[in-house]
């Protein structure tokens, strides 16, 4: 990865991380605003619902994706312990299968190219925490990536090959 692309948009990446996170906070208000007083733009995809195939509705909501000129951050919500969805999606990485969230990202990222929400010109970066780094990890390794397509993780716990 270019060192350039990690020391630029580490920061930024983490802070979309935490936004990523549906219930907002204090703390979440604090760093929208901070991205936004950095030129980062948000775009809420749950208001573009509507655009995308019946099965993407679940994995569009656990996404926040951020712009700045010509690089694009798309965020994964981590883990959820009070969803027994994400408990089951974990319980599926300690067995080296696939959980259906791999699939689901996977879709949503040619989605959002082919609706031109995310372009091949620019610099896309995948990120997330704990569940949502094995997803940004996971389009990493199952996708063809461009040579500007970038990954940046925390907490992962690993990705099946």
């Amino acid at each position: 990865m270019d060192d350039a692309i990690t020391l630029n948009y580490t920061i930024p990446a983490l802070y979309a991380c935490y936004c990523s996170y549906t219930n907002t906070d204090e703390r979440t208000d604090t760093l929208r605003a901070e991205l936004k007083d950095k030129q980062w733009n948000f775009l809420d995809l749950t208001n573009k619902k509507d655009e995308f195939e019946e099965d993407l509705q679940s994995i569009i909501e656990r996404v926040v994706l951020i712009s700045q000129g010509n690089v694009i951050i798309l965020a994964f919500m981590g883990t959820v312990f009070t969803s027994l969805r994400d408990l089951i999606a974990d319980l599926k990485l300690c067995f080296d299968t696939d959980p259906v969230m791999y699939v689901q990202a996977q879709k949503l990222v040619t989605a959002l190219y082919s609706k031109r929400y995310l372009l091949p010109e620019c610099n896309v970066i995948y990120t997330g925490h704990s569940l949502g780094a094995s997803i940004a990890e996971n389009l990493m390794l199952k996708r063809t990536p461009s040579c500007n397509e970038y990954a940046i993780t925390f907490d992962s716990p690993s990705v099946p090959i």
